[in-house]
């Protein structure tokens, strides 16, 4: 027997119902709205869920604001992501993942 998938409203999703995973890690970000570019900030990670990360910066972005965040990775990797800002309170700032893609990252030869 089949069973159907019970399908959530959007909003609880985002509101705290789904797992979040306390990774800490380093995150660099820049915003892509506006007209100008922006400078490249760092911060750290607080958790991620498959809908949303949430990191801790001392510059930032606006709610609303479209963010590309650069998060490393063990193994020589770093996850990279898309997405824009719901939630910005004083260092904590929440963005709903739009995209996202791990890279890998160019390691130094091994000395001989």
């Amino acid at each position: 027997m089949r069973t159907k998938p019970i399908l959530l409203p959007e909003a609880s999703l985002l509101m705290g119902s789904e797992q979040r995973y306390p990774i800490v890690r380093e995150v660099r970000f820049k915003v892509l709205s506006g007209e100008r570019p922006q400078k490249i900030v760092a911060g750290k990670t607080i958790d991620i869920s498959n809908r949303v990360i949430r990191f801790a910066t001392e510059q930032s972005p606006a709610p609303g604001d479209l963010v590309e965040m650069s998060i490393s990775w063990p193994a020589q990797l770093e996850l990279v992501a898309k997405g824009n800002v719901i939630r910005s309170k004083g260092k904590n700032v929440a963005v709903e993942i739009q995209k996202y893609e791990f890279r890998t990252l160019a390691s130094s030869p091994v000395p001989r």
